[in-house]
C-alpha cells in the first residue's frame, strides 16, 4: 500500500516537472489548479465551456492555462473539450436513442452541421454514417 501512494506521488512529481517552472511550490500549484479546470470540464461537458470560464474556475491566466493545460494533457482545453464531448456523443450514437441534431443540442452545439464536421474531424466519419455495425 505505501509502495503505491509513493508510485502516485511520483507520478504526480513528473507530471508537474512538464510544466518548466523551477519552484516546486508553483508546479504543484499549477497541477492543482488544472486538475479542478479537468474537474470542471469534465462536469459541465453539456455545456458550451470557454477558456474564460474555465481560467476563471482554475484561478490560471487564460495564457497560463492554455500552455500549462496543453504541456499536461498534449492538446489546447478546446482540443480536450471537442474529444470528451466527441466520446460521450460516440456513445449514444451507437444507442440510437436519440438523433444527431439531439445528441448535436445536448452536447452545446447550436448547429448540427459543426458538430457533424468535429465529430468527422475526430473519427473519420460523419455521426450518420458512424454506426455501421463495426463498434471500433
Amino acid at each position: 500500500m505505501l509502495n503505491t501512494v509513493y508510485m502516485d506521488q511520483r507520478k504526480g512529481y513528473d507530471i508537474a516537472a512538464r510544466f518548466g517552472v523551477k519552484k516546486y511550490s508553483t508546479r504543484m500549484e499549477t497541477l492543482k489548479r488544472l486538475l479542478i479546470a479537468n474537474d470542471y470540464i469534465n462536469d459541465n461537458l453539456t455545456h458550451s465551456i470557454s477558456l474564460e470560464e474555465i481560467s476563471r474556475v482554475s484561478a490560471l491566466s487564460r495564457f497560463h492555462l492554455y500552455s500549462s493545460f496543453k504541456k499536461l494533457y498534449g492538446q489546447t482545453p478546446h482540443q480536450y473539450i471537442n474529444r470528451l464531448k466527441m466520446a460521450k456523443a460516440r456513445n449514444y450514437i451507437m444507442t440510437g436513442e436519440y438523433t444527431i441534431n439531439e445528441i448535436a443540442d445536448l452536447f452545446g452545439y447550436n448547429d448540427a452541421s459543426v458538430f457533424g464536421i468535429i465529430f468527422k474531424k475526430i473519427y473519420g466519419r460523419s455521426p450518420s454514417n458512424y454506426f455501421d455495425g463495426n463498434l471500433n
